[in-house]
């Protein structure tokens, strides 16, 4: 029935849009979309639009990198921000600043090509982006280390880290701090579902991963 609903929605707004909205019809279908009425269905279409111009002017440029669309294509920008949920914590350690002589580094590192960076994740509509910065930091530190790429758990830092605050935000660092003491887990043992939850870590299904030292990397440290 919602499948019927939403299908008859769609159709009566195919109708109501110009020839040049067809393209958001495409991205609605392609997502899998649904508005509750016309009045958000043209609300989110005026959003799409507001991003693909945005998008197209920023790959007219010339930069380093380009945009596309993605599922956030229709939102607001406080449903954006909602996701962004990185706090700078109490950080019990000042890391030293290391830098590195020009010499010692390669002109470029695509880690993609060199296999240590897993396929790209979703967060879904929680604060979490804090966990998926310290395991993909993990899984190419623990790929460097070991030859093998591991998908680590973010759920398992929004569930089990206590001195961070799950889907309302957190700190790297202090994630490394709770890797000091507890092993981290994959994704296939301690599955991402994207909101808080109670902790069921267990150390007899860890990797036999640990944090033992970190330190930060300040931009355009080589002298």
């Amino acid at each position: 029935m919602k499948f019927a609903i939403a299908s008859a929605l769609l159709a009566s707004a195919a109708l109501a849009i110009e020839a040049n909205d067809i393209d958001f019809i495409k991205f609605v279908a392609w997502f899998g979309k649904s508005y509750k009425n016309m009045e958000e269905f043209s609300h989110r279409a005026e959003l799409y639009k507001n991003t693909i111009r945005f998008i197209s002017e920023h790959n007219a440029e010339e930069r380093t990198y380009k945009l596309g669309v993605n599922h956030l294509s229709d939102w607001t920008e406080d449903e954006y921000k909602k996701l962004l949920g990185y706090r700078v914590g109490n950080r019990k350690k000042e890391a030293p600043i290391v830098k590195y002589a020009p010499y010692e580094l390669p002109t470029t590192v695509d880690w993609i090509t060199a296999g240590a960076v897993t396929p790209v994740k979703n967060q879904g509509s929680c604060g979490s982006c804090w966990t998926f910065s310290t395991t993909g930091a993990l899984e190419g530190a623990n790929f460097i280390a070991s030859g093998t790429l591991l998908a680590f758990s973010e759920q398992q830092l929004i569930d089990c880290d206590s001195q961070n605050n799950g889907c309302g935000g957190g700190d790297s660092f202090l994630a490394y701090e709770y890797f000091e003491s507890s092993f981290v887990e994959t994704e296939t043992q301690y599955p991402y579902v994207g909101v808080n939850g109670t902790c069921q870590y267990s150390s007899t299904s860890n990797t036999g991963v640990l944090v033992t030292d970190w330190t930060t990397v300040t931009p355009r440290n080589v002298e």
